[in-house]
C-alpha cells in the first residue's frame, strides 16, 4: 500500500463521501480551502484534483471513493447509509430527604464538635524567656479558629460572631476576634501542625473507597509525609530547629551586649 492509498484509507474512515446520481462520488478536500470537494469517477479512475489532472496519478480521493463504494454499495446498487443516534437516559436516584435534612441542619454543630476534639491535645508552643507583651492564644484555639473560618467561608469581621458563639459553647478557651485569625494564617509556626492534622483527619478515607497506599502517596506528594506520626515528628523537628535559632539569636545578643559582637555574623 503506497502513500496515496494510505491517505485514501484515512479519508474513507474520517470523512463523509456522498454518491452522486450520475455514478460519481463527491470527496471532501483536506487541504484546499478554495476547492471544497472533488468529483471522482470510479469507472474512468478520474478525479478533479490537481494530483490527477496535472500529475496523472491515481489520487487519494479515488482510493477513498473506492473503499467507501466497496463498503457501502451492495451488488444491486443499494447504498448503505450509516447514521448515528445519541440516546440520553435520565437516571433518577432516590434520596432519603429526612436524613438529608437532618444532616444539613446539624452539620455545623457536628463540625465544631469534631474540630474541637481534633485540636484539644495539640502541644503548646514554648515561650522564650523574658518575652513581653500580651499572652499568646493557645495553639488548639488558633488551629480551631483557622479551620472553622475556612469552613464558614466568611470575612474576618463577619466571622467574629461565629467565634463568639464558639467561645460561649466552650470550643475555645478565650474570645478571639475575627481579624486576629488572619494573623494566625500568616504564622509559619502553624504550618506543620495543619499539615499533620490533614493527614490525621484523612484516615476515614481508608474505608470509603481509597486504599491506604493511595492516601499515603497523596499525603507524601501534597504535604511531604505519609501518616500522622510522621507529620508530628516533622512538626517536632521544625519546632526544635526554631528553638535552636532563637537560642543562637539570644546568645549572639548577649555577646553584643558584652562588646564582642562581630558585624555581619549571627
Amino acid at each position: 500500500m503506497d502513500a496515496r492509498e494510505q491517505r485514501g484509507l484515512i479519508i474513507a474512515a474520517t470523512c463523509r463521501l456522498r454518491p452522486n446520481k450520475d455514478g460519481t462520488w463527491t470527496v471532501p478536500s483536506q487541504t484546499s480551502k478554495e476547492m471544497v470537494a472533488y468529483q471522482v469517477n470510479l469507472e474512468t479512475k478520474s478525479c478533479t484534483c490537481l494530483d490527477h489532472t496535472e500529475g496523472g496519478f491515481v489520487c487519494k480521493h479515488y482510493y477513498a471513493a473506492s473503499i467507501v463504494h466497496k463498503r457501502d454499495v451492495l451488488p444491486d446498487g443499494t447504498v448503505i447509509e450509516t447514521k448515528s443516534i445519541t440516546l440520553t437516559e435520565k437516571k433518577v436516584y432516590k434520596q432519603d430527604w429526612p436524613a438529608y435534612n437532618v444532616a444539613q441542619a446539624t452539620e455545623k454543630r457536628r463540625v465544631r464538635i469534631l474540630l474541637n476534639d481534633l485540636c484539644r491535645n495539640l502541644p503548646e508552643r514554648e515561650e522564650p524567656a523574658g518575652r513581653r507583651g500580651p499572652k499568646r492564644h493557645l495553639v488548639r484555639d488558633a488551629i480551631f479558629a483557622m479551620a472553622y473560618k475556612v469552613y464558614c467561608g466568611l470575612s474576618a469581621r463577619r466571622f467574629s460572631t461565629d467565634l463568639s458563639e464558639a467561645h460561649e459553647r466552650g470550643f475555645i478557651s478565650r474570645p478571639i476576634s475575627g481579624l486576629k485569625v488572619t494573623t494566625f494564617f500568616e504564622d509559619d509556626y502553624f504550618t506543620p501542625i495543619l499539615k499533620a492534622l490533614i493527614a490525621y483527619s484523612a484516615r476515614p478515607l481508608l474505608r470509603v473507597g481509597q486504599g491506604p497506599y493511595r492516601v499515603r502517596r497523596q499525603n507524601q506528594r501534597r504535604h511531604g509525609y505519609s501518616d500522622f506520626g510522621q507529620g508530628l515528628r516533622r512538626f517536632s523537628s521544625v519546632r526544635a530547629a526554631a528553638q535552636d535559632d532563637q537560642a543562637r539569636v539570644r546568645d549572639r545578643r548577649s555577646e553584643c551586649g558584652q562588646g564582642v559582637c562581630v558585624p555581619g555574623k549571627l
